[in-house]
């Protein structure tokens, strides 16, 4: 009858380390995504930056005439 309760007990301690893993690597990727997200933001707010070259750059699309 021991037995069964030490088994039952290290099954369980297994799923739940496992449970703990799966949390662990969901907060991680969390964190990771809102900073992703807050890099995105501060460059959306920064606005783009044009050196004082590309304002002579012609852009050709092809398949396009506006001639």
């Amino acid at each position: 009858m021991m037995s069964q309760t030490c088994f039952s007990i290290g099954k369980y301690d297994r799923i739940v380390q496992m449970a703990m893993t799966c949390l662990q690597l969901h907060a991680e990727m969390a964190l990771q995504t809102s900073r992703a997200l807050e890099s995105a933001r501060s460059s959306l707010k920064a606005g783009p930056t044009l050196t004082s070259g590309t304002s002579n750059v012609t852009i050709k699309i092809p398949y396009l005439n506006w001639d």
